[in-house]
């Protein structure tokens, strides 16, 4: 992303929300599986969903 313009910047993150709160829309329960790392938009991913399967390798890190 450091290559791109902020303009398309703010087209990601919006689309990242808009993923995110669809997750929260769907009437049925959406699960999860975490097999590595989960950062920054990928750890709200995981927070989004109603269940979060991890192994025992999963870390999550929100660095912001």
């Amino acid at each position: 992303m450091q290559k791109q313009k902020r303009s398309e910047h703010a087209n990601i993150f919006r689309m990242c929300s808009d993923i995110m709160e669809l997750i929260q829309d769907i009437p049925v329960p959406v699960i999860c599986e975490v097999g590595a790392f989960a950062t920054a938009a990928g750890c709200q991913l995981v927070a989004s969903c109603d269940v979060a399967v991890a192994s025992e390798e999963a870390r999550f890190c929100t660095p912001g």
